[in-house]
């Protein structure tokens, strides 16, 4: 794990067990190490299911809600992007451009964010 590589972060919505596990057959060969969600009950299962799919752990930071609070959101993006330097996750979010059918491409490191490019279409 390089300490300047910026996280590859794969932003999308949370949903229901069918679009989780054809969200995780799109990204299954981006080489997911984790996936985030936010703390609330439909997140968390959402996480589960993508992550058995991946055969990787699910873990929840509060924050993770684009809906409410931006500041938090930044933030607890910012701290997973820290943990996984030179590495790529999948963050089930709610709210801003994940909201689509498909994962937004983050990098976040030193130099800032920068949207790589929509999956939408993979």
């Amino acid at each position: 794990m390089a300490l300047h590589c910026p996280a590859t972060l794969l932003i999308a919505r949370p949903g229901d067990e069918a679009w989780t596990r054809g969200l995780a057959q799109r990204i299954a060969t981006d080489h997911v190490v984790r996936v985030w969600s936010d703390v609330g009950l439909a997140e968390r299962e959402s996480a589960r299911v993508a992550a058995e799919l991946l055969a990787v752990s699910a873990a929840t930071l509060a924050g993770l809600d684009g809906t409410t609070d931006g500041g938090g959101f930044r933030e607890a993006v910012g701290h997973i992007a820290d943990l996984h330097r030179g590495e790529t996750v999948l963050v089930l979010a709610r709210g801003g451009p994940w909201e689509s059918d498909g994962p937004v491409r983050l990098e976040v490191g030193d130099d800032g964010w920068l949207v790589v490019e929509p999956q939408n279409n993979r």
